[in-house]
């Protein structure tokens, strides 16, 4: 893909390279450029061979990428293609403006996962205290954006994933990530309480 091309990172395993495999435990051991040391998505850019809808994840694959990084998180889910596949069926326009907040927020619920949405910066930031988890979407001068995080041990500071392409351990509080990766307010947050 592009993005991996321009970092000099091999390319993402194809889809029929993934349904070639074996067993459901040979996809899982196999490393995806996509992917950080410890399983989550950091990097959307190389998810060029991944279609959701008529474009390619590293175009408009944030929202099923955060689902997944909660996911993994909080259940243990390492099977991306699992969460992709399950959220491909909601998308709108050929999946040109990529998953609604609804949509993932019925598909995490659906796991049994406690999620609640936030609007205002108030909401935000109250509920974002509270949560194991959470998704936010923002704009970026590129467009709409996921993002899901995690809290860490540390006072309100969160670990973000997929929000600086290929960071690992992009920790912030959420004011100073709002303050250097957001054109725009946050429009809405998913939180797992």
């Amino acid at each position: 893909g592009l993005g991996c091309a321009r970092r000099g990172v091999p390319r993402a395993l194809s889809l029929r390279q993934m349904a070639k495999a074996k067993s459901v435990r040979q996809v899982k051991n196999m490393k995806h450029p996509m992917l950080s040391s410890d399983g989550f998505i950091v990097n959307q850019s190389c998810a060029c061979d991944a279609p959701y809808g008529k474009y390619a994840s590293a175009h408009n694959g944030c929202g099923w990428m955060a689902a997944y990084n909660v996911l993994h998180a909080l259940r243990g889910q390492n099977d991306w293609q699992a969460v992709c596949d399950a959220l491909h069926g909601g998308l709108h326009f050929g999946g040109r403006l990529g998953t609604g907040p609804r949509r993932l927020q019925r598909y995490l619920a659906s796991f049994g996962l406690c999620a609640k949405m936030g609007f205002t910066s108030y909401g935000i930031l109250k509920k974002s205290a509270q949560c194991k988890a959470g998704i936010l979407l923002y704009f970026t001068p590129h467009g709409a954006h996921y993002v899901a995080f995690l809290p860490t041990q540390t006072a309100k500071t969160y670990r973000f994933f997929n929000a600086e392409s290929g960071n690992e351990n992009h920790l912030q509080t959420l004011p100073q990530f709002c303050k250097t990766q957001c054109q725009f307010p946050v429009i809405l947050g998913i939180f797992m309480l």
